[in-house]
């Protein structure tokens, strides 16, 4: 059991204890780099192409994963900062079975929180266009996991909170790398308006919240994806990182789906009034129900296979 009241774990006289947190806030700042570099580096590249092109989109997403894991390889990696085994990046269960996990525990989840808000009228569904929906969630799918799932999980929840662990237990390790997830959006603004303005653009949008959004909301919604995600990411034994992606973008695929306005997704969710969208938190709770649940049952196999050894 974690002791809770604990916050540093045991090292030696000797360990030197600076460098994890370093490295943990290093993993993040790198992913607020790619993030803002990424998307104005990619917008001005992609500026000939129409906006709305799936083209337009791909080139700012892949330039953020590129930065994203550049950075990490060449900064912390080389530096021999922490183990892909310890990053959860290379695990026993390879990349599809946690992927997959953190899908279908995203997937129950929402389904338990908007198939009864459908059936009592909250949520109003019309089916526009079956061809443009498929067309949404593939491209949703390609974008959303080079632009947001993958470079965020493998900073953050592997290389962040990884770090972490060797200085904190998993309770403030997990707390920790929260908060750096709700900085990263926030930072990135500031990168980015720096970018802009180095190319001779427009500053931008900067800010913690994205334009239009209440910050305060934004931030406490940031605080239980993150927590969940940290969920995700402990629920299996060998605690992959590939459990939060798979999380992660289910997550923003039925948000975008059903809880944002103007996307072009085939399907229209009228919702009876913006109360609606706190269903989001509820369903995020339930998920990470779910996830204590697996990670219980993991615990349960494996102090079962020790004793039979």
């Amino acid at each position: 059991m974690v002791d809770v009241v604990t916050v540093h774990k045991h090292t030696s006289p000797h360990a030197n204890t600076a460098h994890p947190v370093f490295f943990a806030v290093l993993a993040a700042l790198i992913m607020s780099i790619a993030l803002g570099v990424g998307t104005s580096l990619g917008k001005l590249v992609a500026s000939p192409l129409p906006d709305a092109g799936f083209l337009a989109r791909l080139i700012p997403a892949m330039l953020v994963t590129t930065i994203a894991i550049g950075g990490v390889w060449a900064l912390l990696l080389r530096k021999g900062s922490l183990s892909l085994e310890k990053s959860g990046i290379r695990t026993p269960d390879g990349i599809m079975k946690p992927a997959l996990t953190g899908v279908l525990v995203a997937s129950l989840a929402a389904s338990l929180v908007i198939l009864p808000a459908v059936l009592l009228g909250w949520i109003q569904l019309d089916l526009t266009s079956g061809s443009q929906l498929l067309y949404f969630l593939l491209t949703n799918l390609i974008i959303g996991l080079l632009l947001e799932a993958i470079p965020e999980e493998l900073t953050l929840r592997g290389w962040t909170y990884g770090s972490l662990l060797q200085r904190f237990n998993k309770i403030w390790s997990g707390l920790y790398t929260t908060a750096l997830f709700m900085v990263v959006p926030g930072l990135s603004t500031v990168v980015s308006a720096g970018f802009n303005v180095l190319t001779s653009q427009a500053a931008g949008h900067i800010g913690i919240a994205p334009q239009g959004e209440d910050p305060i909301s934004y931030l406490i919604l940031l605080a239980i994806f993150g927590g969940t995600l940290i969920a995700a990411r402990t629920a299996l034994s060998a605690q992959p990182v590939w459990t939060s992606v798979g999380f992660h973008i289910t997550f923003l695929t039925v948000n975008r789906l059903f809880f944002a306005d103007g996307r072009q997704t085939g399907l229209v969710a009228d919702r009876l009034s913006a109360d609606v969208v706190l269903l989001v938190p509820v369903y995020l709770l339930l998920a990470w129900i779910g996830f204590k649940l697996i990670a219980k049952r993991s615990r349960k196999h494996e102090s079962l296979g020790a004793a039979s050894l």
